[in-house]
């Protein structure tokens, strides 16, 4: 069809044809017939030229956090025998807006990449259109598209995960991790429980490289894990819990990192975040996904008690907005299985029902939406564990 260019060289045609029949100068309906007859031509070009490009999208990196920034490379591929020319590649970002490239030409057999940036924020699934490939002839008369394979992608933004030091251990002793000699590690003897940072004298044959690279830290396979290193994080989803929009968001967002750093730090987590049934934390990625894609639903959190219970452990980490009775309950169910017990409030204020949590001997952090739960974290930690953070390490120091 033609391009805006092409219309605007028919219109003068048109015009210049009907001037010669109102004013019967001939050299006027030549020339204005000449500039239509050229748009068809370069409409017939086009049309039989037989170019197709092939693309190929590669999102990097492959995990991103809400707020981080996600690079997209698109690869156009002639694999035609002529060079193609005057081509333009678009692509459609949901909620964000399009990615526009013109690309002079593409040789036979050759290819191109086009790079452009995304801010990826809020979380969820963010999707990318398929790439609108056309092409021109070079007066960029006329255009069509010349796609050959394409779809469309999606970035799953993972939420905002903050580090969070000094995770408390459930009652008992872990002997999962207090071996101090390097183990024969024999394949198939034992099963894979767990994942915990590296500490000297471990076994380097039990390294787990891709967490290892994952963290950034070396991360050792935990072969047995005891009843005291298990745990499980649960996101209160129910809408009246919330202040608003924003708090939900802290919310999840205490939740990822309270699973992240449980990980880390030895635990075999599961995670609750609505339905009927628990993710296993040791498939980090699935249960990531899950608090990427959750949102608050009515749920009646008294129900859950007996799908929860046999799952019991050592700790049990409640995120919720505004603590309430309900939740209360939940946790006195809950108590037998999980000895130790931290609640995260996402909230302007404090929660009148921490009182009641305190008495039970449940460690309490609030943190307002737009507050970092580290600050919370560390005075919790501090005041309820005696345990030296970061923020009183530097006190000592200074």
């Amino acid at each position: 069809m033609p391009t805006t260019r092409g219309w605007v060289v028919t219109i003068i045609g048109l015009i210049l044809v009907v001037a010669w029949v109102g004013l019967g100068t001939i050299e006027l309906g030549l020339a204005g017939m000449a500039l239509i007859l050229l748009v068809l031509v370069s409409m017939g070009m086009v049309a039989i030229s037989g170019a197709v490009i092939d693309t190929t999208r590669q999102i990097s990196p492959a995990e991103v956090h809400d707020g981080q920034i996600a690079y997209v490379t698109t690869r156009l591929h002639n694999p035609g025998r002529r060079h193609v020319r005057g081509i333009k590649s678009t692509e459609s970002v949901a909620d964000v807006g399009n990615a526009r490239f013109d690309i002079a030409t593409i040789a036979p057999g050759s290819a191109v990449n086009t790079r452009y940036r995304i801010t990826c924020s809020p979380r969820g699934e963010l999707t990318l259109g398929a790439p609108e490939i056309t092409l021109s002839d070079r007066m960029e008369l006329a255009r069509r598209g010349c796609n050959g394979a394409r779809s469309e992608d999606s970035i799953i933004v993972l939420p905002a995960v903050e580090r969070l030091d000094h995770i408390p251990r459930g009652s008992g002793v872990d002997l999962g991790t207090t071996r101090t000699r390097p183990e024969p590690y024999l394949k198939g003897a034992e099963d894979f429980s767990a994942l915990r940072e590296y500490r000297s004298g471990d076994d380097l044959r039990r390294v787990h490289w891709p967490s290892t690279a994952r963290f950034d830290e070396i991360m050792i396979r935990q072969m047995e894990t005891p009843r005291e290193t298990r745990g499980l994080i649960l996101l209160d989803v129910r809408p009246a819990s919330y202040e608003d929009d924003d708090a939900f968001e802290r919310a999840v967002s205490g939740a990822a990192s309270a699973l992240t750093s449980l990980v880390k730090a030895g635990y075999l987590s599961d995670l609750w975040a609505g339905g009927t049934d628990t993710v296993d934390g040791s498939h980090i990625d699935l249960a990531m996904e899950r608090l990427a894609l959750v949102s608050r639903a009515k749920v009646g959190l008294l129900g859950l008690q007996e799908n929860l219970r046999h799952r019991g452990g050592g700790l049990l980490v409640i995120v919720t907005g505004v603590a309430d009775t309900e939740l209360l309950a939940l946790h006195a169910g809950l108590a037998p299985d999980y000895p130790t017990a931290v609640v995260l409030c996402a909230a302007n204020s404090t929660p009148s029902a921490l009182a009641a949590f305190h008495r039970r001997g449940v460690a309490t952090a609030v943190a307002g939406p737009d507050e970092s739960w580290v600050p919370e974290w560390d005075r919790m930690v501090n005041q309820s564990w005696q345990v030296p953070t970061r923020s009183n390490a530097a006190g000592k120091g200074g």
